[in-house]
């Protein structure tokens, strides 16, 4: 989640049918100015589709301020290892210049840029979804984790830095989330770290992120990849299912055990892996509150749009959603 002020200066330039002469600027490092650049979400990262003739291309860029072209380029290097794996993923465009990532000083400041050819299929939604598809996402999943390992690459973060970076954002005050913190690190320190089970994973294997064809399930936004524990991509694929409470998973769940099955058809997992999805899960949860905190700032401007206003509520009502868990379920209890 990038700044909410940031966000909120660059939609003030953004017109009603979704144009904006900033990401305007910055496509043009790719495409003609006959291309059709519209803006298509704002989160992590300010995110444009572009039509170009028959071709649609996604547009990623955000302020120097969030990311490094340095970590760009590792993510951008395990996508194209992925592709020549065989991996369906979305996999990143040249420049005219022919970089992959392509620095744009703009009004906003300084901007880091990539472009991403548009992945075939569709997108569906949890509820659509029956046991043989949770297989085929599982089995997704695995297929990336066998091809997933790579020399290890010193521009991708470490459980250990989302830790760090947690401790660091996270105001003082918040005793709950400081207190899981420590917790949750005296858990992960005990587990075991080999090539089976610890890799560069993607992080963020949700559904938004992926997309649905006759030709299998392919993956996009590798942005957050990590080194962690191959079962903490599970546990962050299914946090719906668990409505990202730690207090609720079920390792009997049989849309969970629909995506193991599948999982295991591509990729071995062992049972005691499975019983770390909590601590692992709850880690997620803290990173999850910090970049919240940080977007939000220390406190509100005295006037912002309507849309920001309503966001900065939905973002602080997870906030309170995820010190309720933090007290209801520690992960001392775990």
């Amino acid at each position: 989640m990038m700044q909410l002020e940031l966000m909120t200066r660059f939609f003030a330039g953004v017109a009603e049918d979704w144009t904006s002469p900033i990401a305007r600027q910055i496509a043009e490092r790719w495409v003609s100015d006959k291309a059709d650049v519209r803006v298509w979400r704002a989160s992590a990262n300010f995110v444009c589709l572009i039509t170009d003739g028959d071709d649609r291309f996604y547009l990623r860029f955000n302020h120097s301020d969030e990311r490094s072209p340095a970590a760009i380029a590792a993510e951008l290097a395990w996508v194209e290892h992925l592709a020549q794996a065989g991996c369906l993923v979305a996999a990143p465009k040249r420049s005219y210049t022919g970089a992959l990532v392509e620095s744009v000083p703009t009004s906003l400041g300084l901007c880091h840029a990539v472009l991403f050819r548009a992945l075939p299929g569709v997108h569906r939604e949890f509820d659509t979804l029956s046991l043989p598809d949770f297989e085929a996402w599982g089995r997704a999943l695995g297929r990336l984790h066998a091809r997933a390992r790579v020399d290890p690459a010193p521009d991708r973060p470490a459980w250990t830095d989302h830790i760090d970076l947690a401790a660091r954002l996270i105001p003082k005050h918040e005793s709950l989330a400081h207190a899981e913190i420590i917790a949750a690190e005296r858990r992960l320190r005990r587990l075991p770290v080999n090539s089976a089970n610890f890799g560069l994973i993607h992080y963020d294997f949700e559904l938004d992120n992926l997309t649905w064809h006759d030709d299998g399930i392919g993956a996009l936004d590798f942005d957050d990849c990590a080194y962690y524990w191959y079962a903490a991509d599970i546990a962050y694929a299914l946090r719906d299912l668990f409505d990202d409470d730690i207090a609720q998973i079920d390792l009997a769940h049989p849309y969970l055990q629909a995506f193991i099955h599948g999982y295991r058809t591509a990729f071995p997992i062992a049972d005691a892996e499975l019983q770390h999805l909590a601590p692992l899960l709850r880690l997620h949860n803290l990173v999850l509150f910090a970049r919240i905190s940080r977007s939000l700032g220390a406190s509100p401007p005295a006037s912002e749009p309507e849309w920001a206003a309503d966001l900065r509520a939905n973002l602080l009502h997870r906030l309170d959603k995820l010190r309720t868990g933090f007290a209801a379920a520690p992960i001392g209890n775990a």
